[in-house]
Parts: structure tokens; sequence; C-alpha cells
């Protein structure tokens, strides 16, 4: 548990969040809005995209000339929208800096489009987070808030955004609250903060599932898993799944760190040939077109019993080098996949239900590695069913200490997640009441132009999810 904020400036905080929640619930509802419209085009088009390259079997063997592109575009046009999740998170968690570029929105949508459409291994939910930042920044924009270099009102507003674009891109509204809170807070939920969380969470989830059904779409059908009894052993097997999904995160995380420390020594166009040309190679490798794109069919079968280990593995690095590459798109999916798979295969030596193993592991990947663990044990509970909330509490909190013991994250592109929360409570809570004075010696100043961890600064070749 953190120690209480011991700044003068909290209580001041405090009040101009009760002073402003009227507003805020009418700001946080419109970005819910267009949030849940902005999921609905996004997920319909990877529909779209998804059954295009199933029907043209030649489309991954262009993915070498596909990626070049796409780096080139990004790299000459993208500006700081090349920043992705990591400028969002770092807007949301300061309230500083400029206005998210508004053509964020656009090359999220259409990178990762572009990138599952030649079959690249990603998922959504960065996607989803950036397209949120830049509606939530243009509403902030709008309604007069931003103009500072703190601003509170626009903080909320980019949490709402947060919130309202996960929630609304998997369905599962009390988790993409939660996520938003938790994420940009190092492991701790910002209840001071979370009305326009949970307002735009939920407004985006309604407004999606209605937008993604009037484009003919759907969300994804999951198994309702039933728990008798929270027995001992299921409760030990839980704890275990946390730690062996703990440590598959750590290698993914430091996997995806090595291929994006390895390649950004390149030009976008080098870079994105060389990367797409390892994973045709790999995809060949594999002999199998299941591990390219998001690879739903082999979730599906792992939650029903069916997990397919070898897949699981391919899936990790294939993944790793899709997202550390620099192609555009998230991790949550193709890490359900890896999770799902690893649950599944260990029900029988832990003697637990392969469903609930499954989905329990599921959670511990994904929550492990971003450091979210009860934004994905809800998540879950959300989809499948609360029968799987004590041991999905179990695996997620075992899986996010083993990964931050081992000093990773899968957001430590964003100042401060991989280092200290001490840096960021300071900022965050200086903003309450007054601009930050920039000092080119203070490592923890997010302004520095000499620090490789500053999402602004536009020396650093790494571009954002």
């Amino acid at each position: 548990m953190p120690p209480p904020d011991p700044s003068p400036c909290a209580p001041v905080a405090a009040v101009a969040v009760a002073r402003d929640a009227p507003v805020d619930v009418v700001g946080a509802a419109v970005v819910g809005a267009l949030c849940g419209v902005s999921s609905a085009v996004f997920l319909r088009g990877l529909d779209v995209v998804t059954a295009a390259r199933l029907a043209q079997p030649w489309l991954p063997w262009a993915l070498p000339a596909a990626a070049a592109a796409l780096l080139v575009v990004v790299g000459r046009w993208a500006g700081a929208a090349s920043r992705g999740t990591a400028l969002v998170l770092w807007r949301a968690a300061t309230g500083q800096g400029e206005p998210v570029p508004r053509r964020l929105w656009l090359f999220a949508l259409v990178g990762t489009c572009w990138t599952h459409l030649f079959g690249g291994s990603a998922g959504r939910e960065g996607t989803a987070l950036q397209m949120g930042g830049a509606v939530a920044d243009a509403v902030a924009a709008v309604g007069g808030a931003g103009r500072g270099r703190d601003d509170e009102r626009r903080r909320r507003l980019l949490l709402a955004g947060l919130a309202g674009g996960f929630g609304s891109v998997f369905g599962t509204p009390v988790a993409g609250a939660v996520f938003a809170l938790e994420v940009v807070v190092l492991g701790r939920v910002d209840v001071a903060r979370a009305l326009p969380a949970v307002v735009a969470a939920f407004v985006g989830d309604a407004v999606g599932g209605a937008a993604l059904h009037a484009l003919g779409g759907a969300h994804g059908a999951w198994p309702v898993v039933v728990v008798d009894a929270a027995s001992g052993r299921l409760l030990a097997a839980s704890v275990a799944l946390g730690a062996l999904a703990g440590v598959v995160a750590v290698v993914f995380l430091v996997l995806t760190a090595w291929v994006r420390a390895a390649s950004t020594r390149l030009s976008p166009a080098v870079r994105g040939a060389a990367v797409g040309l390892v994973i045709v190679v790999l995809w060949r490798c594999a002999g199998r077109d299941d591990v390219l794109g998001l690879s739903l069919p082999a979730l599906s079968a792992a939650l029903s019993g069916e997990p397919d280990a070898a897949l699981c593995v391919w899936k990790l690095v294939l993944t790793a080098v899709t997202v550390g590459g620099g192609l555009i798109g998230g991790e949550v999916t193709p890490l359900f996949v890896i999770g799902a798979g690893l649950g599944a295969s260990l029900a029988a030596p832990l003697q637990v239900p392969v469903d609930v193993a499954a989905v329990t592991a599921m959670a511990a990947v994904f929550g492990g590695a971003a450091g979210t663990p009860w934004a994905l044990s809800l998540m879950v509970v959300e989809l499948c069913g609360v029968g799987v909330l004590a041991p999905a509490l179990l695996a997620t909190f075992t899986a996010s200490w083993i990964v931050r013991a081992a000093g990773r994250s899968l957001y430590e592109r964003w100042p401060g997640v991989a280092s200290s929360a001490t840096a960021v409570a300071s900022i965050t809570s200086r903003s309450a009441t007054a601009s930050i004075t920039t000092d080119p010696t203070d490592p923890t100043d997010p302004t520095d132009p000499t620090d490789p961890t500053d999402p602004t600064d536009p020396t650093d070749p790494a571009p954002g999810r």
C-alpha cells in the first residue's frame, strides 16, 4: 500500500476535482462516446483486413515492403505521434506539455490495420489507448483545458480517454476504468480521479457496442467459467500459474526490448524491411498461418482445453519482433493467447479445471507485464464470470511482483515506470497548483532534451506503441 501523498497540494487538487465534477461528467461522456465510435470503426477495420489477409495468402509475403513503407511514413509525418502510448500515458500522468497530436488517432487506426493486413502479430489495446488519448485531448482543448503546461482537468479527461478506449475495444467498462487509473499511477488506483474514467468507460462501452452492431460486427463470445469452490489446491495452483506467467512476461519484455534496441539503429526503411523479413522467416519456420495477426482461433482452442504449446512459443517470438520492431499495435490479445495456452497446458499437472487455468494464466501474463493486476482480474471477471476472481487476483499479483522484481514493464518507455514512482508523484503533486520550471540537470524532468526516456524527445528513434 503506497504512503499517502504528503504534499500540501493534495487537498487543493481534491477540492478542484470536486468543484469540476459536473463539467468532468459531461466531458467524460463526450470522450466516452467518441472512444466508443472509434473502437467500433477500428474493430470493423480489423475484421476487414483480417478477412482480406486470409483470402489473399500472398499478403504476408509482402510484409517486408509494407513494414518499410509504414515506418518511413511514421518517421516522416507522424512527428510526436510516433511516441504512441508512451506519450499518452505521460500526458495523462502529469497533465503537462503540448496537446496529444490529433494525427495520433489516424496513425494508430491505419497503422494497426496495416500491420494486421500483412500478418504482423499485434494486439488492440495500444491502438485503443492512443485513439482515446487523442480524442480526449481534443475535447479538453475545446472545453478550454490544457492551455497551461499543467492542467488537472486535462489530466482527468485524458484518463477518461484511456478508460473509454480500453473499455470500449474489449467491451469491459469496469476493467477499462480501473486500467486507466492503475496504469498511470504505477499500480495504485487514483480514486480522486475515478469519476470521469468510470463515466467514459461505461459510455464508451454502450456507444461502442451499438456502433459496432450498426457496422455489422460484435465483440467475441467468451465462455462462462464456473468455479465450484476456491479450494486450497486451486489457490496454490493460481500462485504457481502466476509465477510462471510472470516469468513468461519477463521473457517477452526482455526479447521485445532487445529487438527494439537492435532495430532502432537502422534507418526506418531498412528497419521495417528487416523486421518484416524476420517475421516472414519465422512464419515459414512455424509452418502455420494461425501465428499471424490476433490468433483468435488459438485463443478459443486453449480456452476449450485444446492448447498448443508450440503456437504459444511462436506467438511470443513473433509478437516481440512485431512490437519491438516498431510496427503499430498492442499486446493484449497476443499475450492472452500465450497465457491461455500456458494455463491450459498446465491444468492437468496442477489438477485444476482447464478453463480456470487458461483464464487465470491469460490474465496473469498481461496483468504482470503491464503491472495492472486489478484491471486484468476484473477484466476476466467481466468476460468469463465472477468465479475466476480469486484465482485471477492471486495469479496476476504474483506475476506483477515477479515482473517488477525483474525491473521490467510493458510501458517502460513511459518515464518513471521502470525507475521510480516518486518522481512522477512529485511532478503530479506540483502540477496541482503551479507550472514546473524546466531544469536541464534534473533526471526526472520530462522536458529534459538529454533524457533518453522522454516521450517528447524528437531525437529518440524508438517509436511508441
